[in-house]
């Protein structure tokens, strides 16, 4: 499914991407991550979508075959190019599922052009998928610091609404319960209740507020 994590800093959008990842080549589907952030940002808009590319040749290695299609296509916008190599070069050559995962979404926001077209062509990906079954093989998953609604600022084009928003929220006392058996580990001795490993995990939370990465700081500080 198209989908995106869209949601505030050291949530575990990160952790989740690989995890996911790894599932997904175990299967057999090919993995892409577009790492934003790794693309940068005093370019120009061919320049950026020229280091999508980049990317996307060093990961499954077809760089040349990337390269020919961005020429032959030379005519068209840059992001016209971008997906047109997506499909000529990647989804034509290879016959498994892709999915791309965009990390660091909020980065474009520096860029000096608007990006809209980019989560507009992603959104015609899936449209596409009703009258042509090659791109039912590929899928987007977008993680950033954003809302569905910033992703495209221009009101005369549809607002990203496509997917399912996947939600990352604060570790609730439950959720927490396995992180107790790693402060049990490491504990030396317990003179009381207090010192226990689920009553330290008790005050973590009330430290912490259930907030994932700070769970996981705190509990590295007492180890």
């Amino acid at each position: 499914e198209f989908c995106y994590v869209l949601t505030s800093r050291q949530m575990g959008k990160s952790s989740l991407m690989v995890r996911a990842a790894g599932r997904l080549r175990n299967e057999g589907v090919r993995v892409l991550i577009l790492d934003l952030t790794a693309i940068g940002q005093d370019l120009t808009r061919e320049q950026w979508y020229d280091g999508l590319m980049a990317a996307v040749g060093r990961q499954l290695g077809c760089e040349e075959e990337l390269e020919e299609s961005w020429s032959r296509n030379a005519r068209l916008a840059p992001v016209q190019r971008f997906f047109a190599a997506l499909r000529e070069s990647v989804l034509d050559r290879f016959g498994n599922p892709l999915v791309v995962f965009v990390d660091e979404l909020d980065t474009v926001r520096s860029l000096d052009f608007a990006t809209d077209e980019f989560f507009a062509a992603i959104r015609e990906c899936y449209n596409r998928r009703a009258e042509d079954p090659v791109f039912r093989r590929l899928t987007f998953c977008l993680l950033g610091v954003a809302t569905p609604a910033q992703l495209i600022k221009d009101p005369r084009t549809t607002p990203f609404n496509i997917g399912r928003r996947i939600e990352l929220n604060d570790f609730t006392a439950q959720d927490a319960t396995s992180l107790a058996s790693g402060l049990r580990s490491n504990l030396e001795f317990a003179i009381s209740d207090l010192h226990s490993s689920e009553a330290l995990l008790q005050r973590i939370l009330h430290w912490t507020g259930g907030h994932p990465y700070l769970n996981y700081q705190k509990k590295k500080q007492h180890h």
